[in-house]
Order: structure tokens, then sequence, then C-alpha cells
């Protein structure tokens, strides 16, 4: 009797234990997420700064409405609305959006809706010696709530430049509660709410590297990376660092750029349809459309990236002297990217409102990161520009998905069959750089069809090695 009355309490306490912990620390250890450096981070809202900042707009919008007409430095030179953006920024069309700014647009309350839609959360990464604070949305689905985390599906959405985690906030939602995914969102150090880079170096490879490391650090197993822009670029090299865990990659942007080949492709492509009647690629017209595009976005679109690639800094003290300046800035890229009939804010805001606009512009505002974001240019084309976009690009045996929007590079599947291992191809007729805000319910979809498909093909690969045991 004494010795059963001695491992009463042992016996209740172990029972307590069980039961009172919840389901996904009792997985290994090595799924769990690591708890002590995992924080809860809350976006703030400083009204001090935000006073500041109405104080420069309004002495700007000044200057814009006198002096600056006035002596003829924004005379128009173009007077048609389908010219006016011909040579930047239209003065006009900015000066409409800084009075909204100022009058209209509430910063305290988007703060708050980026709080509730998008609950962020902080860890230290380091990495060769470097630590990196990365700060990242989190979304957890209810439906998979009983799940230990390394049996979930995830999604590891990454955003682009002048883009930031905003963008993702009308898709998060469904794919989290009504498609059940869990939504990994990190922002590039050096976007908005991430810490900027202390180092050099900071290309493309490096931040995979950093967000591969977090998906560790958050306990996860296997997942499929998704991105547009910078995301693309660094989801693709997520999937080459991270083949075990990464089963799938989708971009909105896939970056297929022409070979030289490609040219004389064509010409022989043309005549032998001439003669024959049967191209000897799939579309000769969307293949040529291709290579016509990508000059035309390279000489008329492509001078800011020159710019970033080569003299970042020079340019990022500018903006980060001006708030007005950073708006027309992104303004000018929203309006060029956009896919809209005409270039005019009128059109934009029939896409993106501006309330979702401004805030983009102020992620980047309230952390002063505009000029360490451009910097991702000048690192990654001066470490690796041929492997990331040109002929030395190497072949990505990872599943693969490339939804084309109207966007700066629109693969055709040809190029994209090149480059990766393409198991899912669709092209849309609505919505440009910035899909997850023109077009949400394309890109969700698009992204479900795919990720559900490769986290089934996962699930079967493993319950068939767990037979053949």
């Amino acid at each position: 009797m004494q010795r059963c009355a001695s491992l009463y309490w042992p016996l209740v306490a172990l029972v307590l234990f069980l039961v009172t912990t919840p389901h996904v620390s009792r997985a290994a250890n090595r799924h769990e997420p690591h708890k002590n450096t995992i924080r809860p981070f809350i976006i703030p809202y400083d009204h001090s700064d935000y006073l500041k900042l109405q104080h420069r707009l309004n002495e700007t919008l000044y200057l814009m409405k006198t002096e600056w007409k006035q002596y003829g430095a924004f005379h128009s030179l173009y007077s048609t609305p389908a010219t006016r953006w011909e040579m930047g920024t239209d003065l006009d069309q900015l000066i409409e959006l800084v009075q909204y700014w100022l009058d209209e647009f509430n910063w305290k309350q988007q703060v708050e809706k980026l709080n509730s839609k998008l609950p962020h959360f902080e860890t230290t990464i380091t990495l060769e010696d470097q630590e990196d604070l990365i700060r990242f949305a989190w979304r957890q689905s209810s439906k998979q709530s009983d799940l230990p985390l390394d049996q979930r599906k995830v999604l590891l959405i990454i955003h682009g430049w002048p883009g930031n985690v905003w963008e993702f906030h009308k898709i998060v939602n469904e794919l989290v509660e009504e498609k059940g995914f869990d939504v990994v969102a990190p922002s590039i150090p050096g976007y908005g709410f991430s810490s900027a880079p202390k180092t050099e170096g900071y290309d493309v490879k490096k931040v995979a590297s950093l967000f591969v490391k977090l998906m560790r650090e958050l306990g996860y197993g296997k997942y499929v990376v998704q991105g547009g822009d910078w995301g693309s670029l660094i989801g693709e090299n997520v999937a080459r660092l991270d083949s075990t865990h990464c089963i799938g990659y989708h971009s909105n942007m896939c970056v297929t750029l022409p070979y030289w080949q490609d040219w004389l492709q064509v010409a022989v492509d043309s005549v032998k349809k001439i003669i024959y009647g049967t191209p000897l690629i799939e579309n000769t017209e969307s293949f040529s459309s291709f290579l016509l595009y990508t000059v035309k976005y390279f000489t008329a679109d492509g001078g800011y990236q020159h710019i970033q690639s080569t003299r970042p800094d020079s340019l990022g003290i500018a903006l980060l002297d001006s708030p007005v300046g950073t708006m027309a800035y992104i303004l000018e890229k929203f309006i060029s990217w956009t896919d809209i009939p005409q270039k005019d804010t009128s059109q934009l805001f029939t896409r993106i409102s501006r309330d979702d606009f401004l805030t983009i512009v102020m992620i980047y505002q309230s952390t002063r990161t505009i000029a360490s974001s451009i910097r991702l240019y000048y690192f990654t084309m001066a470490n690796n520009a041929q492997k990331s976009f040109g002929e030395d690009k190497p072949y990505l045996t990872t599943p693969t998905a490339c939804a084309v929007f109207k966007d700066l590079f629109r693969a055709t599947r040809y190029t994209a069959q090149r480059n990766f291992n393409l198991v899912q191809f669709n092209r849309f007729e609505q919505g440009g750089h910035f899909a997850a805000l023109e077009n949400p319910k394309a890109l969700v979809q698009d992204v479900v069809t795919f990720a559900t498909n490769r986290f089934d093909t996962s699930m079967e690969s493993k319950k068939k090695e767990k037979n053949e045991l």
C-alpha cells in the first residue's frame, strides 16, 4: 500500500503534464519552435514622428504648388494624359496624392490593420557570425491546429521591391482560414521591419539562407515557397538551398531572360512556319513578344535598376531626405508596373487603393529603410548577376509553378522549361507586378492548386516509403 501511495503523486503530475501540454509541444524537439527566441512583435505607431512627417509634407506641398511651378522647374512638356508620365512622376497628380496623404490617410488606423491582419514575430538569426533581426508575419491555420508543426502545410511567401509585407494582406487570410495553410511572410533585411544589413554581401542567396534558417527555427518540416520580384529570386535560392524541406517553388515573376541564340531561333522558326506551317517552338508569336518586351523593359523602364545596382547610396540619401521624394519614386514604379490601360493615378487607384499604396510607402518611411532596401540590387548584381539572370543560371530541379501576369518578366513555357522543373504554367489577363494586390483571387487559386498538389505528392511518397520498410 505504501508503495502504491508513493507512486500516486508522480503519476498525477505526469497525467496533468500530458493533458495540459499542447499537442505541438509533444512533437519531437527538433520540430518545436524555439520558444525562447521567437517573440511577438507589435508594429509601433509613433505619433510624434507622424506629426513631424505631416509638417514636412505641408512644407513640400506648399513649394510644389508655388515655387516649383513659378520657376518652371516642372513645366509640363506633355499635355495629354497618355504622355504626362513619359519623363517620370507627374507633378499635378503627385500634388493631389500628397494632399490626400495629409488630409485623409490615417496611418494609426493602418498600423492597427497591420497588427491585426498580419501579426508579427521576431527572432535573431546567426549566419556566418553575423546576427540579423528577422521580423515576419506568421499566421497558423485553425484547420491544422491538431497537427504537429512538421506535418503541416506551410507557405513561405516573400515580397519584393518596392513592395513589402503589406502586399500580402489581401491573400493571407484566405490562404490561412479558408485554404488551411500556415503562412510565414518575412520582411527582407533592410525592407521595413527586419534589421538592415550591417555588412556587405547581402545578395539574394544570403537572404535565402536566412529564411531557410527561419523555417528551421519555427520547427516546420515540408513547405512551399512563393514570391514575386526579389521574392522570386530569393524563393528560387531557398528551393536550391533547402531541397530536402522545400518541396515546391511558385513564382508570379519567373525570371527567364533570352539567350543570344533565341533571336536566331525566332528568325529560323518564322521561316519554318511560313514554309511548313509548323513552328519549331510552341508559340512563335508569344516567344517573339517575350523577346521584344524584355528589350523594351531594359531600355525604357530599366534605368532605376542600373542606378540601384551601381550607386544605391547616392539615390538612397536623396530619398531618405524627402518623404515626398520617396513616395514619388515608388509611385512611378506602381504606375509603370501595374496592369492599367493608361498611366494615370485615377487608373492606378481602381486597382490598388490609395491607402494600400500609402501604407507601403509609410512602412519604408517610418522605418527609414528606403536606402537600405535598394542595396539588395547592388549586392546581387555585384555577386551573381549572371547566375541569377543570365545564361549561367543553373537548372532548378525543385518542382516549379510559373504564374505569368503582365509583369516585368513575362516567361514563356519554352523559356521556363529551360530554367525550371516546370509542372504548372498559367497566364493571366488581369494583374501586373503587384499580383497579390491587383488580382488576389487568381493568385491564391494558382498557389493553392500547386501547393496542394505538392503536399499531396509528398504525403504519398512518405506513405510509400513507410510501406516499403
